[in-house]
C-alpha cells in the first residue's frame, strides 16, 4: 500500500476543485482516484486544511502479556529454544489449559 500523499498535493487538488474543475479531471491530472480527491475536498470543506492521518503507530508487542512468564522459563532453563517457548505459550493459551492446570 502506498504512503499518504503530501499536503501540497492535497491543497493543489482542493484549489483546482474550488476553481471549478471537476473532481475527476483533477484526479486524472494528479494520477489519483476520483474518490480520493473527493475525500480531500470534503475534508477540507469540513475541517479546513488538514494533513494526512498518521499511519501505523506504536502497538504493544505480541509477547508483552507473557513477558514475566517467558523470562521465568528462560531463567529456569536457559537452553530453551525460541520454538520451545512458542510451543509453551501455545499450550498455555489453549482454551482447555486452565482446566488442566487446576486438575
Amino acid at each position: 500500500m502506498p504512503g499518504p500523499c503530501s499536503d501540497d498535493l492535497r491543497m493543489i487538488a482542493v484549489e483546482k476543485v474550488q476553481a471549478g474543475e471537476s473532481r475527476r479531471s483533477v484526479a486524472k491530472q494528479l494520477r489519483a482516484a476520483a474518490s480520493t480527491v473527493t475525500g480531500w475536498f470534503q475534508r477540507y470543506s469540513d475541517t479546513g486544511p488538514a494533513g494526512s492521518s498518521p499511519m501505523g503507530g506504536c502497538r504493544e508487542p505480541k509477547l508483552a502479556g507473557h513477558r514475566i512468564w517467558v523470562l521465568d522459563r528462560i531463567e529456569a532453563c536457559p537452553a530453551t529454544a525460541l520454538a520451545g517457548l512458542l510451543d509453551l505459550i501455545r499450550e498455555r493459551n489453549r482454551p482447555d489449559a486452565e482446566r488442566r492446570r487446576k486438575q
